[in-house]
């Protein structure tokens, strides 16, 4: 008698299992075997210990496979388990600010999950803000540069920088602190510093610059582009790459790399290739480098004048 011991890992509906090989096996073990259910794995519901599973021993023969009640996996994606697990048991007590980092997800430029974000982060902002019964500061981390969004990222983050027309709200960028393939990069002191350098100036009356540069407005004379930005600081600074990171357009929006001189104030671009400008973008690039930044040593923010 050949016995035959299988482990199936997978999730709980795995569908027909067969044994197989490349010349002409294919037995279903659906037929009429003469078989055992050793044990199933089970996500831990309490002494959580690495990883995090258990096994259920099954000691009889007679395993009535119908009363298994049905498999359920619980994670950060399930419907509620985020709130439910972790802020409303924090609701009846003060708080000074929220810090939110990250909370995306890789989407089509468009799609529903694109248009969801959009509309969801605002959502959540108010909906925290009515059960704590106050208008609680809310700041987040701009993503940073990650090679497989698909061309999305930038899009993301012109999302982000419109979350900043909910009151009380504040943006630190990351621009330069990601790795492109890496999409949580260990460098996570600059980025508490960036939200304690904001925190401290929004909250507790601190004197320092809390953001690096982000696009106010820009105007055209002939062929040049003049743009302008706020939290310029100390003064603008452009720190060396092959490329600005900076692109011009015209009316077709065809983007070009453009040169920039910097004003300190404000920066003046062109482009031989771009003669009649109307748009102008920065690091429009899931795996841009930055290049732009204030003399107190932050980040200027992607954005793109076609959004603004």
């Amino acid at each position: 008698m050949t016995q035959i011991i299988i482990r199936v890992l997978g999730h709980a509906r795995v569908g027909d299992i067969a044994l197989r090989n490349s010349k002409i096996l294919n037995i279903k073990l659906s037929s009429n075997w003469k078989c055992k259910i050793l044990a199933e794995e089970f996500y831990q519901i309490d002494n959580y210990q690495y990883p995090y599973t258990s096994l259920y021993m099954y000691e009889n023969m007679g395993v009535d496979l119908s009363k298994i009640p049905p498999k359920t996996v619980i994670n950060h994606h399930t419907i509620g388990s985020l709130y439910n697990g972790m802020i409303n048991p924090i609701i009846p007590y003060g708080i000074k600010g929220i810090i939110w980092k990250q909370g995306e997800a890789k989407f089509e430029k468009g799609g529903p999950d694109f248009e969801n974000y959009r509309t969801l982060i605002p959502m959540m902002i108010d909906d925290w803000r009515t059960r704590w019964g106050y208008e609680v500061p809310f700041y987040y981390a701009q993503i940073a540069p990650y090679f497989n969004y698909n061309g999305m990222l930038p899009y993301l983050r012109e999302a982000q920088n419109n979350f900043l027309k909910i009151p009380k709200t504040g943006m630190i960028v990351t621009l330069d602190i990601g790795e492109n393939f890496d999409i949580h990069p260990s460098n996570k002191h600059d980025v508490g510093y960036r939200f304690a350098r904001l925190a401290l100036k929004r909250l507790y009356g601190g004197d320092q610059i809390e953001s690096g540069p982000l696009f106010d407005r820009f105007s055209v004379k002939g062929s040049n582009i003049y743009v302008y930005f706020n939290y310029t600081g100390s003064g603008l600074s452009l720190k060396g790459s092959d490329k600005t990171w900076f692109e011009l357009s015209g009316e077709d929006r065809v983007y070009y790399d453009a040169s920039v001189i910097n004003h300190n104030n404000h920066l003046e671009l062109f482009s031989t290739s771009v003669i009649d400008p109307k748009y102008v973008r920065y690091a429009w690039s899931d795996t841009a480098t930055a290049t732009l930044f204030n003399l107190n040593g932050l980040p200027g923010s992607p954005f793109s004048s076609e959004y603004d």
